[in-house]
Order: structure tokens, then sequence, then C-alpha cells
């Protein structure tokens, strides 16, 4: 029983820590990357009707969201952010392999799922963040609508209508609905930045309390794998090897960490990470917290509070 139960925890802490093991993988082939940018950005547009639904990703693009999702995340953390993330990792799988181990004995104060629960109220919403805003489509519960992302050279069908998730004066219900299903990119301000300020906005990211989740600037755009430390790369690298030892447990309707990891093995996305989004220079994206979202006067009384300027 005991064993049982131990296994049971260890599944568990690995789950919960799927967020964070992501940012581990992106060492595993940091300089592969290639790509072009696109003529111009796609547009976004609206489906109505009784069942709609996202198109079926193939393989290809569901491995890109994975990879944007995951660069994001771990690119908008200030690197005290990121030393705090690797050093929990390390910490975790200490723990996880003594445990695993038949003559192994955990020495650690806490618990592989103790760990991870320390970590999740921080990392867990830039990981939603990240994941959602990665998407190229998004649809309602009950499948009446849906905001889709149109290729530029692509006309739009009948079916759909155009749509601009920035417009806040549309007090359509529909429309209000559109843009919370695709919040990270409605509720996001585009905000200028200089180092002293960028540095300040990325630490806040990380601040439990805060309702600031990502900071997508010009490095983060154009995948500048060169902006994370050496000495971080080769601690992601080393992470890298000692999680491709562990079982990575399945789950059902979810993305496990073995998809995650075996798209991020394949190398960084290509660049823009994010088609859609031009920033100009100086500037980036800040994107709220989902519970931050109704709150959108706090969200930017703290980028006030940081004397970041709006653009």
């Amino acid at each position: 029983m005991a064993a049982s139960s131990s296994r049971r925890s260890v599944a568990k802490a690995i789950g919960l820590c799927a967020g964070a093991a992501t940012a581990t993988s992106l060492g595993a082939l940091f300089w592969v990357r290639a790509g072009e940018k696109p003529a111009a950005p796609p547009h976004f547009a609206l489906a109505r009707g009784a069942e709609v639904a996202c198109p079926t990703l193939d393989a290809t693009a569901r491995q890109r969201e994975l990879q944007v999702a995951a660069w994001l995340a771990f690119a908008t953390l200030a690197p005290p952010a990121q030393d705090r993330l690797l050093t929990a990792l390390e910490s975790l799988l200490d723990s996880l392999e003594a445990r695993l181990h038949p003559l192994g004995v955990d020495l650690l104060d806490e618990s592989p799922e103790q760990i991870a629960r320390r970590e999740a109220p921080w990392l867990l919403p830039i990981w939603t963040a990240a994941r959602t805003i990665a998407r190229r489509c998004f649809v309602a519960g009950d499948r009446s609508l849906a905001v889709l992302l149109q290729g530029a050279a692509t006309p739009l069908p009948n079916t759909l209508t155009g749509f601009d998730p920035f417009d806040t004066t549309s007090e359509d219900p529909k429309l209000r609905l559109a843009r919370f299903l695709c919040w990270p990119i409605s509720a996001a301000v585009r905000v200028k930045l200089g180092n002293e300020s960028a540095r300040a906005l990325r630490e806040r990211c990380a601040a439990p309390a805060s309702r600031l989740a990502l900071v997508i600037d010009g490095s983060a755009q154009t995948v500048a794998a060169s902006a994370i430390q050496r000495e971080t790369r080769e601690r992601m690298r080393t992470l890298k090897a000692r999680l491709s030892r562990l079982a990575r447990p399945k789950c059902q309707d979810c993305e496990s960490i073995d998809e995650v990891i075996n798209a991020l093995a394949r190398g960084l996305p290509d660049a823009p990470a994010l088609d859609w989004l031009e920033l100009g220079s100086g500037e980036a994206l800040a994107v709220p917290r989902l519970r931050a979202v109704p709150e959108r006067d706090a969200f930017l009384r703290e980028l006030q509070e940081l004397s970041i300027p709006l653009v």
C-alpha cells in the first residue's frame, strides 16, 4: 500500500510540474531554428453556428503550438525566476529519482508533490497564458462561436466574418464572448519598454500576486535563444537528459508532458513566435493572467506603478 501511494504521489507530482518541465526541454536543440517571416500577418475571424469546432490540428501544427507556448513561458521569465524554476526542477528530479530507485532514499524535506504545489501559484498562470495565446482557434464550450486565425492570403469564406479582438467598443454579447475566448490577445496591451523597465516587468510576472503573465517583446518574437544565459542553457540540457530517463504518465483529454517534451526535442519554433503580432521598436505585448481579465483597471494600474507607458 505504501509503495502504491508513493507511485501515485510521484505521478501526480510529474503532472503538476508539466508546465515547468516543458521549459527545460528548450535546452535540447537550442540553436535549431529556421523559418521565414510571412509577407503579411494573418487575420482573425468569427465562426458562428450550432456546432462550430476548431479544425483538427495535424502533428506539425500541434507541435508548433507547444513549442511556441514553452518558448514564450520561459523567455518571459527574468533570470532569477528562471533560476528558481530550474532549481525546483532539480530538487524535484532528485526526489523522484530517489523514490523510483529500489535502493534509493529520499533525503529532501519536501515530497515531489509538495515541491510542485509550492511552485504552481506563480508558474501555472504563466503557462496557462502562454499555452492559450499560442493557439490558432478558440471555441466556446457550447460550440456556438469560435475565433480563428486565417492566413492573410486566404479569403474569408462565407461562413466566417472578420473580427478585431482589440476592439472593445462593441457591447454585442457574442463579440464580448469572442473577446473572452481569445483573452490573452484581447486583454493584452502594447507597452513601450527600455532595458530597466523590461527587467522590472519580467520580474513582476513571477510574483504570485501580480496580474501580469507574459511579456512578449522583440527577442521573444524573433525567438532569440541568445537572450538566455549560457549557464542556464547548460542546466536545461542536463535536466532534459534526466527527464528523458523518467517514465512519463499519459493522460486522456489533456496534453501530456510527453507530448510537450517530444515537440520541443525537435527544436525551437520558427520566427516569428506569434505571426499575427507586429511590434514596433522598443514595443512589447503585456499579457494579463486569466484571473485579471475582468480586472482591467487593476492590471493597467500595475503597469502604471512600474512606470510602463502604453502605446
